[in-house]
């Protein structure tokens, strides 16, 4: 039997209905796998997380995780700098993460459902498995309740 890890700090707060949620997260270099995420979160075996990380190799990328009981990890690219604009949005139950390098232009990276969509909490989170610590920078932050329109931007 494994051990769930339910360790990273997480500011969390609970939207009703529809929303579109965004954040710039800026990280400063360090170890492998440090980063910043906006996350969805139900509990320990149901949350998913948007995250930018540094990966072994140095360079910074987009990781998703779906967890639903196990957890599964996707890469999604390298992005250069040490910025990017994070987003997720809920249409009833269902959930999509975007990214985009100016807050303006958004790319999907993935959409997947969530049990007990309709009560999840979002917020941010930062994470360092193999470090000694690791601080990440949310900021222009926006929130609204909203269903959007195009499905390809969030909008």
């Amino acid at each position: 039997m494994s051990e769930i890890a339910d360790k990273t700090p997480r500011v969390l707060f609970q939207p009703t209905g529809d929303f579109i949620f965004s954040a710039k997260v800026t990280v400063g270099v360090n170890h492998p796998f440090n980063g910043g995420a906006l996350i969805v979160y139900n509990d320990k075996a149901n949350w998913d997380k948007l995250l930018f990380e540094f990966a072994k190799t140095g360079a910074a990328g987009i990781s998703t995780t779906v967890t639903k009981g196990a957890g599964d990890d996707a890469h999604h690219g390298v992005r250069t700098g040490d910025a990017v604009y994070l987003k997720v949005v809920r249409r009833k139950d269902m959930f999509v993460f975007y990214t985009s390098p100016d807050g303006s232009a958004w790319s999907m990276v993935r959409n997947f459902s969530l049990p007990g969509a309709a009560t999840a909490k979002v917020g941010f989170s930062s994470q360092s498995p193999a470090g000694d610590g690791f601080s990440a920078q949310f900021s222009e932050i926006q929130f609204r309740n909203a269903t959007f329109k195009d499905f390809w931007q969030g909008e």
